[in-house]
């Protein structure tokens, strides 16, 4: 549905991420075998699929980050025909900064509503500028459950 969406879709800017796992400390996911594993006496049994070193243990952390590699925001220019330059790109920025999607819908006062035909909204809301601002302060290795719990405190902190 969402490749429909960015592909066929009638929004006037559509945009998807990519992203990578990696360890709290950087390190990359690696799809090499353990040491060890393969066939033969005295092999590990293993599962095909990547891998994570992991060199401690937390009930806090989740040892891994999954972080925006890259965001790709298309701009169809006839459909934002007639919207202010600077509200577009804010929008375009927006959703290049953070992975979202608009399920829930955005609140009247965000920038995402720009082009839902009711608001003026014309740059970032204080909103907005709380949400970035919030979202990467966040300790990256925690459960999204913890996240969204300390991402709006912050929001409704501002």
């Amino acid at each position: 549905m969402a490749r429909e969406r960015l592909l066929e879709g009638d929004d006037a800017i559509r945009w998807f991420h990519t992203t990578r796992m990696r360890s709290r400390h950087g390190a990359a996911i690696s799809s090499a075998p353990m040491p060890g594993a393969g066939s033969g006496e005295g092999a590990v049994p293993t599962i095909g699929g990547p891998s994570l070193s992991q060199y401690s243990s937390s009930l806090i952390s989740t040892q891994a980050v999954r972080a925006l590699s890259t965001a790709t925001v298309i701009i169809d220019v006839e459909r934002a025909s007639g919207y202010p330059l600077e509200a577009v790109a804010s929008f375009a920025a927006m959703v290049a900064l953070v992975e979202m999607d608009d399920d829930p819908p955005p609140p009247g006062r965000s920038i995402l509503s720009l082009f839902d035909g009711e608001s003026d909204r014309n740059t970032l809301s204080d909103q907005d500028v709380a949400f970035l601002q919030a979202i990467y302060r966040l300790p990256p290795d925690r459960k999204a459950r913890q996240h969204r719990r300390q991402l709006v405190e912050a929001i409704d902190d501002e």
